[in-house]
């Protein structure tokens, strides 16, 4: 790209005022300054709901089920969609640079009026979360937003992450792309690890953190420990991490975090932190996916309800013996999404031994992962309303250490 339009991007995107102040090291984040197209516009929806995440967590089963079951809850309307889930993910607040608003805002309108009070639009893109800029601008855009998060144990969902990437292609063992990951995070610093030992650590001072709280949150970050934001602050979808560098040009790094994120995905606690800088408690319901697992119907009712809608209009679920199972590889996995008949989808295990093969790196997954999940539960325990809803700790090992997968179910 051009070199005057990549700045062009980055000083429409970075600005460094808030309210008039300097945000410091937040100029990736926009909250109240320099808003997007889509939160200028009069045409937007005027109640919005976003499902943030996490990805392979059983966000896409919840999304259809609300649309589909719901007479008040619309999604975007693609006229012919060419991605796997075109008209539940928008992608829209996660990117550099930002795609088309007016596009954004017609899919909304193509399915109803998108001023009707009575109706709830939702955008389920669960890369939204894991991007700090998106907290930012959908709180510039819909700062009344309510915010559905499902959250599942983040080494299973490392493991559907990749099992759907080695489906389009994925060249990667697991343990190489974790390891690679695992690698670069404690490069810089941020493998939000303890003690901090290693080198090059990112300061978590109250400067890392210069914006105004919606919502002072009882848990506290072991300051040991950098915020999310100071590490990911300039992480789009697509574009990687914008960089600026010292003779003053702007371009985006594709290396400097590995884009598919299947570790710092995982990471909720701290992103949670980071999103509740911009939302209040009540804004969000956040659900264990293992609960879905096990009553659905109790998580689609309590999120209708959470998002001021009768849970009474609910129409009865469909065939409960119809598939969501997709088999192929690359585009025969779009034609097969485009064409199942149930809510959700599911992808057979690529390889089909992956839970043996990578039993080591799943295990070490797991001891990473112990100190975070377990910062997860401390701040679950002191959110009263936005947590009211979750059940449950995540296995602290694999649930079954000798035995195979046979498929990934829960997106």
């Amino acid at each position: 790209m051009h070199r005057s339009l990549v700045l062009y991007f980055f000083l429409l995107i970075c600005l460094e005022v808030i309210k008039g102040k300097p945000l410091q090291q937040d100029r990736c984040c926009l909250k109240d300054s320099a808003k997007t197209p889509v939160a200028l516009s009069p045409r937007k929806p005027k109640n919005m709901a976003f499902i943030i995440g996490a990805q392979k967590s059983g966000t896409t089963f919840l999304f259809d089920e609300l649309v589909k079951r719901h007479p008040h809850i619309k999604s975007r309307e693609i006229k012919e969609p060419g991605r796997i889930n075109d008209e539940k993910e928008a992608h829209y607040f996660n990117m550099l640079p930002l795609p088309n608003a007016e596009r954004y805002i017609q899919a909304f309108e193509n399915a109803a009026n998108t001023q009707n009070t009575t109706l709830t639009f939702i955008d389920g893109t669960p890369d939204y979360m894991h991007t700090p800029s998106a907290a930012c601008r959908i709180a510039g855009a819909f700062p009344e937003a309510k915010l559905i998060v499902l959250l599942r144990d983040p080494v299973a969902r490392a493991l559907s992450h990749w099992n759907m990437f080695r489906v389009f292609g994925g060249k990667k063992g697991f343990e190489e792309e974790v390891g690679d990951e695992l690698a670069m995070m404690r490069k810089k610093g941020c493998s939000f690890e303890l003690p901090p030992t290693l080198a090059g650590s990112i300061s978590s001072s109250p400067s890392a953190d210069a914006v105004e709280l919606a919502n002072e949150v009882q848990w506290k970050r072991d300051k040991r420990i950098p915020s999310y934001n100071a590490c990911f602050r300039c992480t789009f979808g697509r574009c990687g991490t914008l960089k600026r560098s010292e003779e003053g040009s702007v371009s985006c790094v594709l290396d400097e975090f590995p884009l598919l994120g299947y570790v710092r995905r995982g990471l909720y606690a701290y992103q949670l932190e980071w999103w509740m800088k911009f939302f209040s408690e009540d804004q969000f319901l956040i659900l264990n996916q293992e609960q879905m697992e096990k009553d659905p119907e109790f998580v689609i009712k309590k999120a209708i309800t959470f998002l001021g809608q009768d849970p009474n209009l609910l129409a009865p679920p469909e065939d409960l013996d119809a598939s969501n199972l997709i088999s192929g590889r690359g585009s025969s996995v779009v034609k097969g999404f485009h064409k199942k008949n149930a809510s959700g989808w599911s992808l057979p295990m690529r390889d089909k031994n992956a839970t043996q093969v990578y039993a080591r790196a799943i295990e070490d997954l797991y001891r990473y992962f112990a100190h975070p999940n377990q910062e997860l539960y401390a701040l679950l325990k002191t959110l009263k309303v936005a947590a009211n809803g979750w059940t449950g700790e995540f296995p602290k090992e694999p649930k079954n250490k000798s035995g195979t997968e046979d498929n990934d179910e829960d997106e």
